[in-house]
């Protein structure tokens, strides 16, 4: 299982400078977990499967302000924040004995699970209209939830990025639209887990490319490699490599525009 998001996004111009937006989201969704359980002695099996259903709306609002320095360089800034959420939630259970149904979808349980504040900030230097270097930072309030267990806890999570961005474009609909472009990144994060008073760090590199091949249909291959973790008390330290290839489609329906390509 897992949790989904259903949303729905608005921006509005206010000014030739400063824009601003807002994100309506509902989270739902159910997480499960099924154990099964067999005696040798009665020959008896029991399987037991335990969902957690979530829902609840989010709301997440961000501002950014863009101005033109000379002929060449461009500068904006911008912010979103996600204040805290909380999703209700409820147990059922379901237990079978040999195939037979003994207690089905019982509620047994109702709680609460808490989303943290999340704040960011970003800023970006674009040069042509095509050279873009940016960085970006997130920070989220896990800690004031005060979510612990035995030997672990949630501490305050902080995200740092930065990265450039060459992509070419060229008109569509009359308006620019890319058709190729290449990134390069690195970014570190202070994860949120603390295991044995140990935060868990993550940094790497990112890496992409992707193409249109035609108007409608383009690609995208990206690359990230990294380090996560450490060895400090016992704990685990790993390399690790995730490539990702993706295929997008894009067409205008019902429109009755002139086409210019």
């Amino acid at each position: 299982g897992g949790i989904n998001e259903y949303y729905w996004s608005n921006a509005f111009s206010l000014g030739k400078k400063f824009s601003i937006g807002m994100k309506t989201s509902l989270l739902s969704g159910a997480i499960n977990q099924e154990e099964t359980l067999y005696g040798n002695t009665l020959a008896t099996t029991i399987a037991t499967k335990q969902q957690d259903y979530y829902s609840q709306f989010r709301v997440e609002g961000g501002a950014l302000f863009k101005t033109a320095l000379n002929k060449k360089w461009d500068w904006s800034i911008g912010a979103r924040y996600i204040p805290e959420t909380r999703l209700s939630s409820e147990r059922t259970l379901t237990v079978e004995e040999n195939g037979t149904v003994i207690l089905e979808d019982e509620l047994i349980d109702r709680d609460r699970f808490t989303l943290p504040t999340t704040a960011g900030i970003g800023m970006a230097l674009v040069k042509n209209k095509r050279y873009t270097f940016a960085a970006d930072y997130t920070y989220e309030n896990w800690a004031a939830l005060k979510v612990n267990g035995t030997g672990w806890k949630y501490g305050d999570s902080h995200r740092w990025a930065a990265g450039f961005e060459s992509v070419k474009r060229n008109n569509q609909w009359g308006k620019l639209a890319e058709s190729r472009f290449f990134q390069l990144g690195a970014f570190y994060e202070r994860s949120s887990l603390i295991v044995r008073n140990e935060a868990i760090d993550d940094m790497g590199v990112t890496m992409g490319y992707g193409k249109r091949f035609n108007n409608r249909l383009a690609y995208a291959i990206s690359a990230t490699a990294g380090v996560r973790g450490t060895k400090q008390n016992d704990l685990i330290k790993e390399n690790y490599f995730q490539l990702t290839v993706s295929f997008s489609y894009r067409d205008f329906l019902f429109s009755k525009g002139r086409q210019y390509y």
